[in-house]
């Protein structure tokens, strides 16, 4: 009779239940965090009035909104890895309700550059994050659907919020509006509160570790061959001691042994047990096996201190058709693969080696540290995950991430400046402010129907990105040929459509492209750089706009940006299969040297 293993097992999702008032409350906090970013375009039209300003310096508040909330996703990661996704969504909300109520006192656009772009900026940022991972966790079935209805409520946001913000901007003023608006946003308190944590029941402890396959297997064998089982402890299993006292697998340091490099195999942790060296494990194990049981640690929440572990975390597509999906994206190098093990079914053995396995400890010192600074245990182990650069030794995800950055350059454009747009060709103030609610409206039945079709086992996933790109940026060229509301409109609704897989197939198409173990590391540098790219987009036509008095040139250079993304992916099929030949021709070399080195030994 073996004891426990030792792990802080992750509950597994019930699929339903509870996890249907947290998609309500997710939806609600898209309404309010996304309809405010996406409707910001009526407050750039107020605030350029009151203060007198151009269009370049008033449209960096939004920038630096969207730019700090994106930057922000590998902090809020690591927070929410730390705590729960209910506590740092309402600090976000908190927070951007303080931005927001002190914005209304603004003298000057520098005073909203701090408010509105970075304290309000990373409240969203701090509620974004958990708002999709909440439901990702309480989902595995149904997941594809659920997320869909969640995200959704970023449409439907700004269906609802632009006739809202420019009704109040008309009657009260924006400061009055922007108040109101932080009140609003202080909701989200009680939408965050209902981001219950999944607690961990006694079937999880038992059939939801990986580690136990592994450890009867590994037991099995050595019953088989006559001897006795090995205990495994922190998910290492000792191997027979050398002569010098240490084992043939990683040798122990003075912080313990090795432990995996990707989070998603931290779940085995103990860090209140000292590590013994693995001699003494061995030695321990011939000797008393019974003192070798270590009690089950206490169950604790998933979604606490740890629910960044998982590597599906932020995958919102069906994992039913995950594999089907990557059958044939066999890109990766075999270099690569040989180093991280199975892209979607790693076992502990086979993960990247993560930070050396630490005691929890009051000493400063001893405590881990990620850049120099000292941190929690799960704030290290995500921010090691989600920023590391080795990841841009992949080609396709270098081009990836190329892509991303053009588009995020022009993504926000129409958003800003579309309702100026429209008023400066004619169109009544009232009527231009509906086309937010177009875009929103046209975004919402996009995501909705690219997920569903998305899911299909038949569809090319990135070839459907490319191509919703490509239309994206052309359409974002076609609003400098409107001149009525109709044709707004009919644009408006296209950019919305298809502006839609930017946001809702990002994820998957990494996960098509690099796997699902590797994730987390991608999706956390992706942020980065659409968030630095967020900065410099609206103020460049912005800046063009007050140059030439005219809207033409920065419509037309940030639809370029979109098309010219969404075009260069559709070269990533060629460059897969280049890596298929050049990763071929390194194993056939590798299986001649192989062949040949023992008809040398035996001619010496």
């Amino acid at each position: 009779m073996t004891g426990p293993v030792v792990t802080n097992t992750l509950a597994k999702p019930p699929d339903g239940g509870w996890g249907w008032v947290i998609v309500f409350g997710s939806f609600m906090v898209h309404i309010l965090a996304d309809g405010l970013t996406y409707s910001w375009g009526i407050f750039q039209v107020a605030l350029v009035k009151d203060f007198q300003c151009g269009e370049g310096p008033a449209s960096w508040i939004i920038s630096i909104l969207v730019g700090v909330t994106l930057c922000s996703g590998p902090l809020t990661s690591a927070l929410v890895n730390r705590y729960n996704c209910r506590t740092v969504t309402i600090a976000g909300a908190l927070l951007a309700s303080a931005g927001l109520a002190v914005s209304s006192l603004a003298q000057n656009l520098l005073t909203l550059y701090i408010s509105v772009g970075l304290v309000t900026g990373l409240g969203l940022g701090l509620m974004y994050l958990p708002a999709i991972v909440s439901v990702t966790c309480y989902f595995e079935k149904y997941r594809s659907m659920a997320t869909g209805i969640a995200v959704c409520g970023s449409g439907f946001g700004m269906f609802l919020m632009s006739p809202l913000l420019g009704f109040l901007i008309n009657r009260l003023e924006w400061r009055k509006t922007i108040l109101i608006t932080g009140g609003m946003m202080l909701s989200c308190v009680g939408f965050g509160a209902l981001f219950r944590p999944l607690e961990t029941t006694v079937e999880d402890v038992e059939k939801g570790s990986e580690l136990k396959p592994l450890e009867a297997k590994t037991k099995e064998e050595h019953q088989l061959n006559g001897q006795p089982p090995q205990i495994s402890l922190n998910g290492k299993t000792p191997t027979s001691p050398t002569s010098n006292g240490t084992s043939d697998g990683d040798s122990p340091t003075q912080n313990g042994p090795k432990r995996p490099h990707s989070i998603h195999g931290a779940q085995g942790i103990l860090d209140n047990v000292a590590t013994p060296t693995i001699s003494d494990k061995a030695r321990l194990a011939l000797s008393q096996p019974q003192l070798q049981q270590v009690p089950e640690p206490p169950r604790k929440s998933a979604f606490g201190s740890g629910i960044m572990y998982r590597k599906d975390v932020l995958y919102g597509g069906s994992l039913a058709n995950l594999q089907h999906h990557n059958r044939s994206n066999s890109h990766v190098d075999n270099r690569k693969m040989s180093h991280h093990g199975s892209r979607h079914h790693m076992t502990h053995g086979e993960e990247k080696p993560l930070m050396r396995n630490r005691r929890k400890s009051s000493r400063l010192d001893d405590r881990p540290r990620f850049c120099g600074i000292p941190c929690a245990q799960e704030t290290a182990d995500t921010l090691q995950e989600m920023l590391d650069c080795s990841l841009f030794l992949e080609p396709v995800f270098i081009l990836y991430v190329i892509s991303n950055f053009f588009t995020s350059i022009g993504f926000n454009v129409p958003y800003v400046y579309i309702v100026k747009l429209a008023s400066d060709r004619g169109v009544d103030e009232d009527s231009a402010n509906l086309l937010l609610s177009v875009v929103g409206l046209a975004n919402t039945f996009g995501k909705a129907f690219l997920g569903y079709v998305a899911d299909k086992p038949w569809v090319n996933r990135l070839y459907m990105y490319n191509i919703s790109l490509t239309v994206c940026g052309l359409s974002c060229i076609m609003c400098i040929a409107c001149s009525t509301f109709t044709t707004f409109a009919i644009v408006a609704a296209i950019f919305g459509l298809s502006c839609g897989a930017y946001v809702g197939l990002t994820a998957v198409v990494l996960v098509d492209l690099l796997g699902l173990d590797r994730l987390t590391n991608a999706f956390g540098l992706l942020l980065l750089f659409q968030g630095f790219a967020s900065f410099i987009g609206p103020p460049i036509t912005g800046g063009l706009y007050d140059y030439f008095q005219s809207f033409n040139h920065g419509f037309i250079f940030s639809g370029l940006m979109v098309c010219i993304s969404g075009l260069m992916l559709f070269a990533i099929p060629s460059i897969q299969r280049l890596l298929e030949r050049r990763s071929a021709k390194v194993g056939a070399t590798t299986d001649d040297t192989t062949a040949t080195t023992p008809i040398a030994n035996s001619n010496s």
